[in-house]
Formats: C-alpha cells, structure tokens, sequence
C-alpha cells in the first residue's frame, strides 16, 4: 500500500481522463444504433448502463486480466500460436552493435497480446497524465490512480490489481508447436542431443512497430513532404531526403490484425520487410588485360578451367597406370585447358584493335601481339619498328610454365618433360596462327 496521501488535483485529472474516454467508447456505440429500431430504446438504455464509470471500470478490471503487456510477441511468429510471448523492456536488454530492440532505450510502444474484445481496456491503460500512462500508476499503486477510481478503497485497490496483471510476467514459458524453433549449437558433440538449447525466436513487435512509424514519418511527414518538393525543384532543403526501395510488406492476421495484437491492429497487419538481396551486378562485358599477369590470371579465373584443373589434379594423383586409357584421359583433359586457352584468346581478338597500345597495358610484349596483332601493327609501322621475335614460342612457354606452376603447387612432380608435353598440345590447336606469325616473324626480324 502506497503511504502518500493522494493529491486531489492530480486525481481529479485523472478522472477526467478515464471518464472521456469511457464517453468516447460510449459515443461510438450509440452512434451504430438505428434510431428506427424498435429495440433501440433498450439497447441504448443497456449502454448507458454498462458505460456508468463504477459498472464499466468493474467490466474492465476483470477484462484486463485477460492482456498481456509485450515486447516480443509469439503470435507475430503465426496467428495461431498459443505460446507465451514476453514482456523483456529495450533498457533491459544487452547494448549490442546491431540493431534490436534494445536499440529503443526507455521512448518505446509495448504492445499488448491476448483476447481482443478486451483491448479497449489496454487503450485506456495508454493513456497518459504527465508524461505517465495509467498502467504505469496502476503497476505503481498509485493512490491518485486509487482515489480517481473510486471512493471505496478496497474497490479502487481491486480494479488497480486487475489493471496491474496486465504488466506481470507469465507464470510460465511455453512454445507451441506453430512456433518457430532453432537447435543452437552449445556443445562440441553434434550427435549429443544435450549439446543444443532449443530456442524460440519471438516477433520483435516493439521494434518493428517503432520502424514502421519512422517509415511513415520519412514517407508522409509534413517535413518529409516539404523535402521531397524542394528536391523535386531542386532547392535546399534542412531536412534530409530519406528513402527505402524494394520494400517488401507481410500482413498478419487477415481481416482481423486485432487478433494478433493490438499494435499489429494499429498498422492494419501491415509489417514492414527491406530488402535483404545479393547485389545486382551488371556484366560490364569483357574488359582488355591490362595488368602484366592480367591474361593468365583471367585465364585461370574461369570455371570451366578450374573445374578442369582439379580433374586434371586428381587424375595425376591417382595411380599412374601405364595404358591407354588412362594416358588418353589425361590428355583429353589437358585439351580441355587448350579450348578454354583458344576460346579467351578469341574473346579478346574481338575487342577494339588499339587497347594493347594504352599506357596503361602492362602485358609482356609476345602477348600484346598474339592477343592484339591489327594494334601492334599499326603501333609498330608507325615506329618504323621490328615485328619482336619468340612470339609463338613465348606464347607456348606461358601456357606450360602455368600449367606445370598448378601442378606443382599440389605437389605433383613435373618439369621439362611435362612442359614439352603441353606445349605440343597448345600447338596442335593454334598450328595455323603460330605458322603465321612465326613467317611474320622471321620475314621481319
């Protein structure tokens, strides 16, 4: 019991207060009745009745009863769910660098779950009186709260109880078999049952309601509106322009968003998702290789290459059978590496001739000219230069050494012999270009 004595101004606010509010209640529901209605004498005489200060607060205390106050709510997680949900306040919570509930600090909406015929109490129950909400002076038995309720006091303590529960804890947690349930990992043993906490994630009602106001307020604002028309015209505005695309709304509880809880009602189901997508990467088609190991590293780069590589790798690996088969499926994989070579090649012939001349190409001479020969030309006749010897041979040379340097690094033993071997292959596919260009080679050298 509360030893202060209590303040009779402040109690007769708080009167006032309840007393509007039961009128308002009441005038809603005279306004549904028909006047033409031979009943409507006697059902408006029932709501005068029922909405007298003393027989409605008695209705409402025992209703409260049937609330809860909730931060995180099971229902959010599905309307059917018969779980508990929890009333955890964000001030209370762990300071963690994300964002979460206990981002609220002490300014936050607490929701309420439970029968939704009785949510009018609770919407009483927010109500506020300088800068306190009359659950809060009922948590706190707060004898100006008593005092306005009623002249009786065991009266006024019994409807204070009744509107208290609302705010206590469960007796309680339960899950559901709607709930959603995560095994957590607590243990090293995966196969030990009781290496796992089972837990229950809750919808986080709180703060997905204090973001959907922030939404509508950057959306719909005033100050928002303004900022949006000074951009529009392009003019300086204080108020940042805040904007949120692709986002995504889920609805909770159908027709009947009051079933799932009171602030779910408030946002007519409506909840809010941003978009949670893989970047959205545009091909900006192939580029020149401009960095000195840029052609065999993209080479290197591409799928089919390295899937090739680690059947080539595990092929070498395995035993070395000496018959045919097994020579014939190292070889068909190794040309596989050689089509991949030629089909790059012919990727980068088909870009503008010229690239390989920018300062900025730092590719070893022999390749500026097997992958951009038009280019090389042009920038060669007008140095009255000299077509560079070793150009095929240096191309072959590349081709093996990075072979045999992807081989060798799984430590599998290969040198000159292997290095031969892959450049026979290389050349067996290209032996028309390297005719050409060695020719071009030796009339220019």
């Amino acid at each position: 019991m509360n030893p202060n004595p209590p303040d009779p101004i402040r109690s007769a606010a708080v009167r006032d207060l309840i007393h509007t509010f039961i009128r308002e209640r009441l005038d809603l529901k005279l306004d549904k009745l028909k006047s033409d209605d031979p009943k409507y004498e006697q059902e408006r005489a029932e709501l005068l009745a029922k909405h007298l200060p003393p027989a409605w607060l008695a209705d409402a205390a025992r209703r409260a009863t049937q609330l809860k106050a909730v931060t995180h709510s099971l229902k959010g997680v599905h309307p059917d769910a018969r779980g508990t949900s929890i009333f955890s306040p964000p001030a209370s919570l762990p300071t963690r660098d994300v964002i979460g509930t206990h981002s609220l600090g002490e300014q936050f909406d607490s929701d309420v779950v439970g029968n939704a015929a009785a949510l009018d109490v609770y919407k009483l129950l927010q109500r506020s009186i300088n800068g306190q909400s009359l659950l809060s002076l009922a948590v706190a038995q707060s004898p100006d709260l008593a005092n306005a309720l009623s002249d009786s006091h065991a009266e006024a303590q019994s409807w204070m109880q009744g509107f208290a529960s609302l705010a206590e804890p469960p007796p309680g947690i339960a899950s559901h078999a709607l709930a959603k349930q995560v095994m957590w990992p607590v243990g090293a043993d995966v196969c030990d049952d009781l290496a796992f906490h089972q837990l229950s994630p809750l919808y986080p009602t709180s703060l997905v309601h204090h973001i959907h106001l922030h939404i509508q307020e950057e959306k719909f604002g005033d100050e928002a509106k303004l900022a949006r028309i000074a951009r529009k015209a392009n003019l300086h505005h204080d108020r940042p322009v805040r904007d949120f695309p692709k986002l995504a709304v889920k609805k909770l509880g159908g027709t009947k968003p009051q079933n799932v809880s009171q602030l779910n009602s408030e946002r007519g189901g409506r909840s809010v998702l941003f978009a949670s997508l893989p970047p959205d990467w545009r091909d900006q088609g192939l580029q020149p290789p401009n960095g000195a190991n840029a052609f065999m590293s993209s080479f290197q780069r591409k799928r089919e290459v390295r899937l090739t590589l680690l059947r080539l790798r595990a092929a070498l690996k395995g035993e070395l059978r000496a018959n045919l088969e097994h020579r014939q499926r190292i070889r068909g994989l190794v040309a596989e590496l050689v089509d991949s070579f030629v089909t790059l090649t012919a990727e980068y012939r088909d870009l503008p001739s010229g690239w390989s001349t920018s300062p900025t190409c730092e590719l070893p001479s022999a390749q500026k000219w097997w992958l951009d020969v038009d280019g090389q030309k042009q920038l060669a006749e007008s140095r009255s230069e000299k077509f560079p010897g070793g150009v095929a041979q240096q191309i072959l040379l590349a081709f093996s050494l990075w072979l045999n340097d992807q081989l060798e690094r799984y430590g599998l033993p290969v040198g000159d012999d292997e290095s031969r071997e892959w450049r026979r292959a290389l050349r067996s596919e290209i032996e028309t270009e390297l005719q050409a260009i060695e020719e071009f080679d030796h009339e220019l050298a």
